[in-house]
């Protein structure tokens, strides 16, 4: 089944954890929620105005582990959340403030746990909240601006082992531990391409393979490669995939990286 879903582009899908209900989130502003015939059963909007005085555009949206709570993100400052049984607000976490460039944007969520959830903005820094009460955990520090002044963390992803990991517009990956809140591997741009034309000016994408301790990226430059890396290491696994040619009407970037759980 194929369905207009909104009238900007759909920036993020997410199944929730049952897979009964899936959520899209949209430039438009608007986040919905759909059952699995693809029947939109809910809008939501971000409560607040972005630094235009617009609707949000919305680049995340994520559940819960259990299923209880959406939360979403944009060119705003804070992170609304809501709760899935009766669709209301539970609150709208501090979230970023604009970086040095100006730019005013959260680009990626992720549930390390029911309680804990994890935000990377344009201000280069990465977030950890108790959403329930509002709380700031902690924070990590590192990505770099890169050529063009831009510090943005673009992405992030965790292990079993509860170590995340972190892709930025520095051109770099780096790991952290979240227990010692501290960086603990990183690899830079420079070492991740041995082409110099290959200077990306737009982010990679990251995942985790858990049962093998293996990361994959796969970024906007020009040579187009899926790599593969020792998540304990950062060393890389020679294996390159090259993605086949795609029609003129189709994206030529990648626009995401998931690995199944298997």
């Amino acid at each position: 089944k194929r369905v207009k879903a909104h009238a900007g582009l759909v920036t993020a899908v997410t199944y929730s954890p049952g897979g009964s209900q899936l959520a899209s989130a949209s430039l438009d502003g608007q986040l919905k929620v759909w059952n699995r015939e693809l029947d939109a059963i809910k809008t939501l909007a971000h409560p607040e105005k972005n630094g235009n005085g617009n609707d949000p555009e919305l680049l995340d949206v994520v559940f819960s582990p259990d299923g209880r709570y959406l939360a979403a993100s944009g060119d705003a400052v804070t992170i609304p959340i809501w709760e899935t049984g009766t669709w209301s607000s539970v609150r709208s976490l501090a979230g970023h403030p604009k970086s040095e460039d100006g730019v005013n944007k959260i680009y990626d969520l992720l549930w390390e746990t029911d309680q804990h959830l994890i935000s990377a903005g344009a201000d280069g820094v990465i977030r950890r909240w108790q959403p329930q009460s509002g709380e700031l955990l902690g924070q990590l520090r590192g990505h770099a601006p890169n050529m063009y002044g831009r510090r943005g963390v673009v992405q992030v992803a965790v292990d079993s082992r509860g170590q995340l990991i972190s892709a930025g517009r520095d051109l770099s990956i780096r790991v952290w531990s979240l227990e010692k809140n501290e960086q603990i591997l990183g690899l830079e741009g420079a070492d991740l391409d041995d082409n110099p034309r290959a200077m990306r000016r737009k982010p990679m994408h990251v995942a985790y393979a858990n049962d093998v301790d293996e990361l994959f990226t796969v970024s906007y430059s020009m040579d187009q490669l899926l790599r593969r890396f020792n998540a304990n290491t950062l060393r890389e696994i020679p294996s390159a995939y090259q993605f086949p040619e795609l029609p003129d009407e189709m994206e030529k970037d990648p626009q995401g990286l998931a690995v199944s759980p298997d």
